[in-house]
């Protein structure tokens, strides 16, 4: 038993979320996947997302074969034809045994959230998996500087924060600089007035500049292979002038360390 609970001790379980797509979750996602494998800390990765035609959301497309793809719930038609009322409730238990047992990484898409925020209080899930002595859980609330920022990540909070759907440890809310300056939105002034009994913290993830970006989404190149690639390489396959390639991988490398050490003064890492 005390080898179990050190075990779990060592995993950990990162929530990535937000109401609005094209955020950022799945960058943050990546983002703590790779930092984490560097210090010698490998987790798993879990999408609940819309998916294609091959059933891969779009970190399965980035990791291929090596994201489990949790869907995104009974449609609405599905559960109110079911004799099951339970049904969609249901649906989120296997998210539940993930938080359990695995930890990791879930990028969780858009307007997801919400099912699983209800899930969560219909199950009591609090109880289970503070019970059972579950992997620890930070929740990552990601938004750019939009004026919705303010009432999507306030809801958040409140839901993690003082409603505590989830025994999260650590609320930190991801201020995505590629959508411009935080600096005249009041997101942090009106987030300090929710009175929350989880700690809140602020990860300012600087917008990436790498002439590597745009290609590597393009082209579904993950962050954790991207870093690897040396100049020559990377001119081959995104098709860079050896020029941009060596300033290009270098930037990547460069924004990837700015944010390990942003991580690591929020003790993420």
């Amino acid at each position: 038993m005390c080898g179990h609970q050190n075990w779990n001790a060592k995993m950990k379980s990162y929530i990535c979320c937000s109401h609005a797509g094209g955020q950022g979750k799945t960058t943050t996602s990546q983002l703590l996947y790779t930092v984490n494998r560097q210090v010698g800390m490998p987790l798993k990765l879990w999408s609940a997302d819309y998916t294609d035609s091959e059933g891969l959301s779009k970190l399965g497309r980035l990791f291929p074969g090596d994201v489990v793809e949790l869907g995104v719930g009974e449609s609405i038609s599905n559960v109110r034809s079911s004799n099951d009322r339970s049904a969609g409730v249901k649906y989120w238990d296997k998210l539940g045994h993930a938080l359990l047992s695995d930890g990791g990484v879930f990028d969780i898409g858009a307007n997801v959230i919400d099912q699983i925020i209800d899930w969560a209080n219909v199950r009591d899930a609090k109880s289970i998996l503070k019970e059972r002595h579950a992997p620890d859980i930070v929740a990552f609330l990601v938004c750019k500087a939009e004026r919705r920022a303010i009432a999507d990540m306030s809801e958040l909070v409140r839901n993690f924060g003082v409603d505590q759907a989830l025994p999260v440890s650590k609320i930190v809310i991801v201020q995505n600089e590629a959508g411009g300056s935080f600096d005249r939105l009041p997101l942090e002034s009106t987030i300090s007035m929710i009175p929350t009994d989880v700690p809140v913290e602020y990860f300012t993830m600087p917008a990436c500049h790498s002439e590597m970006w745009s290609s590597m989404e393009v082209n579904f190149l993950s962050l954790d292979k991207a870093i690897s690639m040396t100049p020559d390489r990377a001119s081959r396959e995104l098709d860079l002038d050896p020029f941009e390639a060596i300033s290009a991988v270098s930037d990547l490398n460069d924004w990837l360390e700015t944010c390990k050490e942003k991580l690591k003064a929020i003790h993420i890492l």
